[in-house]
């Protein structure tokens, strides 16, 4: 068994709930690198975030699984013992999480994608060439920012869910639910954005203004990773959140 060992900045469990709040900040520090490196606009941000709201997705299917499996999926008052039982329940909500998170992805993918032409002036022809080169311009960066994001939930995935054991006490109807509340705050800070650059459309294309819209998402972030650990928010590396 892995062990952590004690000393004056706190419990193990304190130790392994910093491990994945710090790649959490980390990751989003280096999104807003990227995004300054490259010089992206706001629909780089929203694309890189499209892409983050499917892998908390695939990690929510993941949770739903092991707390069928190995966790007390109803509480304690409904039993789910035997492994045939365990299995059919998973396949039954698995399917229908895949379905349901799937349609909302897919419509919000749409979304995202179409956003470029959403703010664009002129005919249907030049709305559509403003999503090709919004699509072009993004490239290969967005593959390696979605493997950091990818990383960085499994960090949190195998450290409180597994490590601190958090699917014991994890109740299935709560989990086919829980992408939306962790993406509840992420989404309003970037529906925010949206709102800005539709008042301000020069902002769209401006690097300072989506590195911002990062920076600000990561307080969300941070935020959301608290309430959903039921640990106090802390920003600082050098304690425990």
């Amino acid at each position: 068994m892995l062990c952590f060992p004690l000393d004056s900045r706190g419990t193990p469990g304190d130790l392994v709930n910093q491990l994945s709040t710090k790649s959490l900040i980390a990751v989003n520090l280096i999104v807003a690198f990227v995004v300054i490196f490259q010089k992206w606009g706001y629909y780089s941000v929203l694309l890189i975030y499209w892409v983050e709201a499917m892998i908390i997705g695939l990690y929510g299917l993941g949770r739903m699984c092991v707390a069928c499996w190995f966790g007390e999926p109803f509480g304690k008052r409904i039993g789910v013992k035997d492994g045939a039982s365990r299995l059919a329940l998973s396949l039954v909500l698995g399917g229908f999480y895949i379905l349901k998170f799937g349609g909302f992805a897919l419509g919000l993918g749409v979304l995202v994608a179409l956003a470029p032409g959403f703010l664009a002036d002129g005919a249907s022809s030049q709305k559509w060439t403003e999503v090709t080169r919004g699509l072009n311009a993004v490239g290969a960066g967005v593959a390696i920012v979605a493997a950091l994001l990818f990383i960085s939930h499994g960090i949190s995935f195998v450290s409180n869910f597994l490590r601190r054991r958090e699917y014991k006490k994890s109740n299935v109807i709560v989990l086919l639910f829980g992408p939306y509340v962790r993406m509840i705050l992420v989404l309003v800070v970037l529906a925010a954005g949206f709102g800005v650059t539709v008042i301000f459309p020069a902002l769209y294309r401006t690097t300072a203004f989506a590195a911002g819209i990062v920076l600000v998402k990561l307080l969300a972030d941070a935020v959301s990773h608290a309430l959903e650990h039921h640990q106090p928010v802390s920003m600082d590396t050098h304690t425990a959140p």
